[in-house]
């Protein structure tokens, strides 16, 4: 167990991933990992978006390590923002409204007293699935008909024992001071949450590169186009039980592989750079992270066009390239320059696998394509800066269920869906 490393580059001999590389956070030190088999657990990328639900670690690094050994990614375009976060009276911290809340009675208006969601789904209203909701209420927002900021959650029909029991984290941290929640302004607004693509695996966890594993939400496919309501944490118990198996197996008969003298050399020369082993970011990298952050929120999020996603393709090219010439002074800098990357090397990802599905499709809304086409039902899959559709077999007899992937051997180029 390493605490506080940063895999800053996974080591690749002759095609296979025999190790990592890691850069510790507490002091300017380097860390060589030799593996038989590795298995990236590393998360999502939430961080690309200046509001989330995801730590402040959480900066694509399993995405881009995976791109950067030649692996090829898959559905990166789907991205689920969580549509319910108590913005008031909550401000910083993350207070969710649990999506039961709708069922029980819970509505949504904006400022003009319009109960909107009514007309993004006239049926299942406040209770629509996530990507719709998340669409409603930020079109709120961009359209001038926002109370500060989000939308106003009227809690009035609901229950108090329901509510209680479902949002326990609410009344947690009203009670203590007294307050109702059922007498103060409930404002909500969408924040970004999941990531539904990833590296792509086969049943075990293989990743087209031989000796790399993935699995949790590094992994790409599980969920189809958008994740249901729980389904993460499963995800983990089976896939990375699969992928801790196959990698085991696979590690028990690998030969030794050897590190590349190249990434130790160019890691040295770059912790050699610094003048302190301290924690401190400049003023500017801070406002470099910012300024990318919310320049993804516009062009890489909720609702997408054209030419929203082609300058967040560009900004992300731009953005690794910066991070990748810059001069860190301390130690704190480096590993947030590497963050950074790290962030907008995924960011590139998804913008132009976003930008290659031109439909509308679960949690992926092209308003230029608002439509879902059924020429689209394909994987898009992206590696080395290069995006590609890779057809799903579809079985007519199933009304559209997709059949359980053929197993094939773990490392193999190709998978067949």
């Amino acid at each position: 167990m390493l605490e506080n490393v940063l895999v800053v580059e996974l080591l690749v001999d002759d095609g296979r991933v025999v190790g990592a590389l890691g850069l510790r956070r507490d002091r300017a030190e380097l860390v060589v990992v030799r593996a038989g088999a590795t298995v990236l657990a590393a998360g999502g990328a939430g961080r690309l978006f200046s509001v989330t639900s995801n730590p402040v670690d959480v900066t694509g690094g399993g995405y881009a390590l995976a791109l950067q050994a030649g692996a090829v990614l898959r559905d990166m375009e789907f991205i689920q923002f969580y549509p319910w976060r108590l913005i008031r009276p909550f401000g910083s911290s993350r207070v969710p409204v649990q999506p039961s809340t709708f069922v029980s009675g819970a509505r949504l208006y904006n400022a003009a007293g319009e109960r909107f969601m009514e007309a993004y789904d006239p049926v299942r209203k406040e209770a629509a699935t996530r990507d719709v909701s998340a669409r409603g209420i930020f079109d709120q927002i961009r359209f001038g008909k926002a109370v500060d900021g989000g939308v106003v959650l009227d809690v009035s029909a609901v229950p108090d024992d329901v509510f209680r029991h479902e949002n326990s984290k609410v009344v947690e941290r009203l009670d203590p001071h007294g307050i109702d929640y059922r007498t103060i302004p409930l404002i909500i607004a969408p924040e970004a949450h999941f990531v539904m693509g990833g590296v792509l695996i086969d049943e075990w966890g293989g990743s087209s590169r031989s000796g790399l594993y993935a699995c949790g939400e590094t992994a790409g496919g599980v969920h189809g186009g958008n994740r249901l309501n729980s389904n993460a944490v499963p995800e983990t118990q089976v896939f990375g039980h699969r992928a801790g198996q196959a990698a085991a197996r696979y590690a028990g008969t690998a030969a030794p592989g050897a590190v590349d003298d190249g990434s130790l050399r160019r890691w040295t020369h770059r912790l050699a750079a610094i003048r302190d082993e301290g924690s401190e970011v400049s003023p500017e990298l801070k406002a470099a992270l910012t300024a990318f952050r919310d320049a993804m929120w516009l062009g890489l999020g909720i609702v997408r066009t054209e030419g929203g996603l082609s300058k967040a393709a560009v900004q992300a090219k731009a953005t690794e390239e910066h991070a990748a010439g810059m001069r860190p002074e301390t130690l704190g800098e480096l590993v947030a320059a590497t963050e950074l990357g790290h962030l907008a090397a995924a960011a590139g990802a998804s913008a132009a696998s976003a930008l290659f599905r031109t439909e509308s499709r679960a949690a992926h809304y092209r308003e230029d394509h608002p439509d879902t086409d059924p020429a689209w039902v394909a994987t898009v899959a992206y590696a080395s800066g290069r995006v590609w559709r890779r057809p799903l077999a579809v079985d007519p007899d199933e009304a559209g269920e997709l059949p359980r992937p053929a197993a094939r051997a773990s490392g193999a180029d190709e998978f067949v869906e």
